[in-house]
């Protein structure tokens, strides 16, 4: 059992590799295996083809990229809570960027992973949507339309980290400049004044 999971995650994290390196319309099972140290048969004792390799790698990076963003908005803490998320989703994005970029690559021509990245999307900006509801509620933040403001937060994180890890843009700031830079942005839109510490 344990040779079997450690065959499966070789299996998965020359994957990974493979498809960085050659693109995963360019990447061959042969080359999985071969990365993998193991033969062309034993790779199919695990996966049926390179999709459904890709498509775990895919839901494994969903999950992590969803629980990093879950954390509720801690009250007396809200910049923090914040800065937390965001330095959390930077983290997780260019650590698993290799699997993300080869991600974006399918969606473009399969309707099923680019409905998986929507769907992440979608649990995002639904979980912003819902601190900034709970935060109106309770008479701690502006008046604003949640769904409005959620939308444009989670797209503007989105598209900072698609520009700087999947696209490359050189940048002169230090991430930890940037998560301070868009938490003070996301505060702002929300609370409508310069956070106090």
């Amino acid at each position: 059992m344990k040779q079997n999971r450690h065959t499966r995650q070789k299996i998965l994290e020359a994957s990974v590799e493979v498809f960085y390196e050659r693109g995963f319309l360019g990447a061959k099972v042969d080359d999985i295996s071969n990365k993998a140290g193991i033969s062309h048969g034993t790779f199919y004792i695990y996966f049926k083809n390179k999709r459904e390799v890709l498509w775990d790698l895919v839901e494994q990076t969903f999950n992590i990229l969803f629980e990093i963003t879950e954390a509720p908005w801690e009250k007396g803490s809200f910049y923090n809570s914040l800065e937390e998320s965001l330095r959390g989703f930077f983290y997780v994005f260019e650590k698993h960027v290799k699997v993300i970029r080869c991600w974006k690559e399918v969606s473009l021509t399969d309707p099923a992973f680019m409905e998986l990245w929507d769907k992440l999307t979608r649990k995002i900006t639904s979980r912003i949507q819902q601190n900034i509801e709970h935060l109106m509620k309770t008479s701690l933040c502006r008046d604003c339309d949640p769904v409005i403001v959620a939308q444009a937060l989670s797209g503007m994180v989105e598209h900072f980290a698609y520009v700087v890890f999947i696209k490359g843009d050189d940048y002169a700031y230090s991430l930890e400049e940037v998560v301070k830079t868009l938490a003070d942005l996301w505060y702002r839109a929300i609370f409508g004044h310069v956070p106090h510490f």
